[in-house]
């Protein structure tokens, strides 16, 4: 009897843990990201981002506050439990130099 409660328990979870699948964590990848990195880690407003994630890609979009802001959002992705790719779809502000400015005419 104890072992049928075991297999059927075994079963039951295995049916639930499918259920919540992959829909559900790409959920979790996506809220891990936008409030864990974005705003915990790095102090930047979520809501300049659009995290998805569709077969453990995820792809970020939006406008960091800065280059290596971005860069760095990026590299801590990659490291997130069930992201398997990331794509970079952010659009970096310009940053103009002494050395880049165009000549004046």
């Amino acid at each position: 009897m104890i072992r049928k409660l075991l297999v059927a328990g075994a079963l039951v979870a295995g049916v639930i843990a499918l259920g919540a699948g992959p829909a559900f964590a790409h959920v979790e990848i996506e809220r891990e990201v936008s409030n864990d990195l974005i705003f915990g880690t790095f102090r930047c407003d979520p809501a300049r981002f659009d995290v998805t994630v569709k077969a453990g890609v995820l792809t970020l979009r939006g406008t960091p506050e800065s280059a290596v802001t971005g860069h760095e959002i990026l590299a801590a992705a990659r490291h997130v439990e069930g992201v398997v790719a990331v794509r970079d779809r952010l659009m970096y502000p310009l940053v103009m130099t002494a050395a880049s400015d165009p000549p004046p005419y």
